[in-house]
C-alpha cells in the first residue's frame, strides 16, 4: 500500500510544508516497529513535530494520534516542542 499525504486545511497564518513528510512516509510504508524511526526522521526534517504533521502521520499510518504521541514521549522521555519552546498541543 502506497502512502500519500492528503491536503490539510491551514489552521493558522502559517502553513506547514508537507513535502518532507511525504518523502519520509514513502520510505516507511508500514514497516513493523518503525514508528519511532518515522517520528524521529520527521522531527529531524521539521526541527520539531508540528501538530498538523502528527495528525497527517496518524491519518496515513492509521495509528491513533494518542498512540503516536505516547510512543514518542516514552521513547524520547519528553514532549514534542515547537521551535519557540512551546509545547505542541494535540487536540
Amino acid at each position: 500500500m502506497r502512502l500519500t499525504v492528503g491536503d490539510l486545511e491551514s489552521s493558522g497564518p502559517e502553513t506547514i510544508p508537507l513535502a518532507p513528510l511525504s518523502n519520509i512516509l514513502a520510505t516507511f510504508d508500514h514497516q513493523p516497529g518503525a514508528v519511532i524511526s518515522l517520528l524521529e526522521r520527521t522531527q529531524e526534517a521539521y526541527g520539531y513535530l508540528p501538530p498538523e504533521v502528527l495528525t497527517e502521520i496518524s491519518r496515513c499510518t492509521r495509528i491513533p494520534l494518542h498512540q503516536l504521541y505516547a510512543q514518542f514521549k516514552l521513547h524520547r522521555g519528553g514532549r514534542p516542542r515547537s521551535p519557540r519552546g512551546r509545547l505542541t498541543q494535540l487536540n
